[in-house]
């Protein structure tokens, strides 16, 4: 009974370690990336649990719906309780454009993004907020919508934009100068508000 007790324990610290973090490779993490070796290895070992003929038919359903949960969680796309700020973009000519932004400041929030996202409001995007000015690059794993991406310096000025970035596309996007911040928003969306190089963001 104890065996079988801690075989379940085993099995959801397992799969919630595996579902939750997503991939550790992904570019726009800034944090510490683990090899891909460990993955792999904690994968062959939850197959080898589950060759246990000893398991039984209603431990496997609860692995098998506790991974279903997870994967409904993160197929939502942007957490639930990120609430949008309205942000100012100002040209150099004093044309302001505001944007419904939600701020992505945490590690998690940071390597999610808007990955799963089906579809935006017009005017809606993500603010990363990263730690330090840091040259920096993304990439479009998992992410369903073009987006434009802009970047910015510490300054608060735009230096870069990367406009229509393809859904799924692995192609590394760098930031090319060190930034702080980065918005993303819908594919196009750059051209539509007349947003250019140089423009400031008005974030506090």
């Amino acid at each position: 009974m104890l065996k079988r007790f801690i075989i379940i324990i085993s099995i959801i610290a397992i799969t919630v370690y595996l579902m939750v973090s997503l991939d550790k490779n992904d570019p726009v993490n800034p944090v510490v990336i683990e090899s891909e070796s460990k993955d792999v290895g904690i994968q062959q070992k939850i197959s080898n649990i589950f060759k246990n003929p000893e398991l039984s038919t209603e431990v496997k359903e609860i692995k098998r719906k506790t991974i279903r949960d997870i994967r409904m969680e993160v197929e939502k796309g942007t957490p639930q309780d990120m609430e949008p700020v309205i942000l100012k973009i100002i040209s150099s000519n004093g044309a302001v454009k505001e944007l419904n932004l939600k701020i992505a400041d945490t590690e998690e929030e940071l390597k999610t993004g808007l990955m799963f996202v089906k579809e935006m409001a017009e005017d809606a995007g993500m603010l990363f907020v990263l730690d330090k000015p840091q040259v920096n690059t993304m990439w479009m794993k998992n992410t369903l919508i073009p987006l434009d991406m802009i970047f910015i310096n510490a300054d608060k000025k735009i230096v870069k934009i990367h406009k229509n970035a393809i859904p799924h596309d692995l192609t590394p996007i760098s930031t090319e100068f060190k930034v702080k911040y980065i918005i993303e928003l819908n594919g196009g969306m750059t051209d539509k508000l007349g947003i250019s190089i140089g423009d400031m963001l008005e974030y506090e």
